[in-house]
Parts: C-alpha cells; sequence; structure tokens
C-alpha cells in the first residue's frame, strides 16, 4: 500500500517524490520499531531491504516522471510552433 501512495505523489510531483518516499521510509522503520519491541535483527533487516525497494521506486518514478515532463513540454511546444502561421 505505501508503494502506491509512493509511486502517485513521485508521479505527480516529481522533484519531491524522492523526499516524500524518504519520508515514508522514515516513519515505516519507526512504526515497525515501535510494534515489533524489542527489534528483531532479521526483521530489521527486512524492514530495511523495504525501505531500500520504496527508496528506489520513489527515485525512479520521479526520474521517469520528470523526463516525461520535458518530453511532454519538447512536443508541446513543437505543435504550437506549427500551428501558427508564418507571414512572408
Amino acid at each position: 500500500m505505501l508503494c502506491v501512495l509512493i509511486i502517485g505523489y513521485s508521479y505527480c510531483y516529481p522533484r519531491r517524490g524522492m523526499w516524500f518516499a524518504a519520508f515514508v521510509s522514515a516513519l515505516y522503520l519507526v512504526s515497525y520499531a515501535i510494534v515489533i519491541s524489542p527489534p528483531v535483527p532479521a526483521g530489521m533487516f527486512v524492514a530495511f531491504k523495504h525501505v531500500l525497494v520504496f527508496l528506489l521506486i520513489g527515485v525512479a518514478v520521479s526520474a521517469l516522471s520528470a523526463r516525461l515532463k520535458n518530453t511532454e513540454n519538447t512536443y508541446r511546444n513543437l505543435f504550437e510552433n506549427l500551428s501558427t502561421p508564418h507571414s512572408r
């Protein structure tokens, strides 16, 4: 469920997606440490792997979304310039 939130936020806000993924990851680790007390080393290893996946998803979606928006703006400008009549 957290991956869906990270993907959605990173797609809508590409510049802040990585920071949101880091924030969600920190909340995940804190909540895991609170629920599982004392923290089991094997369980914390799994939690850190989840955090790594969250961060990778945030970075990847943010980068792809930024490239997509850049390409979209390029094509939008291209087609706007093609549709304007040139006076001779």
